[in-house]
């Protein structure tokens, strides 16, 4: 019996972050696209046929913050599952814009760092 993976969407200016977010997920992902920033997510959600299973979305981004990527994409894909990663900023704590992310939509938060099995719980947690 073969079970359905998931198609997840990665979002962070590290691209150093977003491989190893990548290699995390090549277990359970059969299909894992990455951005660099909020508009660089919200066009590749917009020109998919099958939308992604899986936002993962870091909140500090150039262009387009994930506060603003998530408010975008909650109501356009209610389907997808949104996960919000941060790490802070020397004036803004994680917990403040893991809590601007869930009062804006995220289904789940992750704190930078977060280890493989705490991705793969938050994913499981959703049911997927």
């Amino acid at each position: 019996m073969t079970t359905a993976k998931l198609k997840v969407l990665i979002v962070d200016d590290d691209a150093d972050l977003r491989e190893i977010i990548s290699s995390h997920l090549k277990t359970v992902a059969d299909i894992i696209h990455t951005a660099n920033d909020g508009q660089e997510a919200v066009k590749a959600c917009r020109s998919v046929k099958i939308p992604y299973d899986v936002l993962l979305t870091d909140i500090m981004l150039p262009n387009q913050d994930g506060i603003q990527t998530i408010l975008k994409l909650r109501d356009e894909f209610p389907g997808m599952y949104i996960i919000a990663i941060s790490g802070g900023r020397r004036t803004l704590t994680s917990d403040f814009t893991l809590q601007s992310a869930s009062l804006a939509g995220a289904h789940a938060v992750l704190s930078k760092p977060f280890t493989r099995d705490q991705l793969l719980g938050t994913i499981r947690q959703a049911g997927l």
